[in-house]
């Protein structure tokens, strides 16, 4: 879960410099990363309006262009590395460690993890737990400070 080392490794592969060739207007957007699938790098082209995103985990892998999703037609931020202060595994165990606490009867079966920048709360590490008991627990954690800024649990049968 290095995200640095997943920033280099895309930056120097030839996929991405095909990309940023052409699409040099294109920033990056978000890291995402969901157990046993890597680390996955959104880049954003507000020209055509499409984010492309990168797979890190073995060789880097472009998937397809596609429109961002959005609720409403808010700016899509770009994400700014050197703002970050807190990495994925801090943030991760300030997750966990809220999960045990407050929500003990949770059990985890799998992990995402996206770090953004949201416009009602900054930049963040979007943490979100599903459970053995089909429950989704989302953690906001801010990336600058390792403060939650949210948590919430919720039943996926609701949805």
């Amino acid at each position: 879960m290095d995200v640095k080392k997943a920033i280099k490794k895309l930056e120097s592969s030839q996929a991405f410099k095909e990309y940023k060739q052409d699409h040099p207007d294109s920033y990056m957007t978000h890291i995402f990363f969901m157990t046993g699938n890597g680390i996955d790098i959104g880049y954003y082209t507000k020209k055509n309006n499409l984010m492309a995103s990168f797979n890190t985990k073995d060789q880097v892998t472009k998937v397809v262009e596609e429109q961002p999703f959005q609720k409403t037609e808010q700016t899509i931020k770009p994400l700014i590395m050197n703002m970050v202060h807190v990495d994925m595994e801090e943030a991760l165990e300030t997750a966990v460690a809220l999960q045990k606490e407050k929500y003990s009867a949770e059990q985890i079966n799998k992990e995402i993890i996206i770090l953004q920048e949201l416009d009602e709360i900054g930049l963040v590490y979007n943490i979100t737990f599903i459970t053995e008991t089909f429950k989704t627990l989302n953690i906001k954690i801010d990336a600058k400070n390792k403060k939650i800024v949210h948590d919430h649990l919720v039943s996926l049968i609701s949805f």
